[in-house]
């Protein structure tokens, strides 16, 4: 996560400064990675940011630091919800074993 937040002060510093080319293809070479290794090869974020960043321009590196920042507020939600004992979290997902009723079988003649 840090690596991501790192990445997002990264463009608003590019963004502010101004930036050359190779820059800016260091940093969507950077967060390119860093989506990948996150979110897997198959996640829209992924699949998208090569596209919305092809164009080496301001519009590009905003429109990258969209998709992390994106990307950071859904995988906070991932980890929120991983929580044990919190509202809406996995541990009340998973009721245990010896509390849990199974549904009557019907038996059929």
């Amino acid at each position: 996560m840090d690596q991501i937040n790192e990445l997002i002060n990264m463009a608003q510093a590019l963004l502010d400064s101004g930036f050359d080319v190779q820059t800016l293809i260091n940093w969507e070479t950077a967060a390119f990675i860093a989506l990948l290794s996150l979110l897997g090869p198959f996640h829209y974020y992924t699949q998208n940011f090569k596209r919305l960043t092809s164009q080496n321009d301001a519009k590009a590196l905003l429109a990258g630091e969209g998709v992390l920042m994106a990307a950071r507020e859904e995988i906070k939600k991932a980890f929120e919800r991983m929580k044990p004992n919190r509202p809406g979290g996995l541990a009340q997902d998973f009721a245990p074993a010896a509390t849990y009723r199974f549904p009557a079988q019907r038996r059929t003649p």
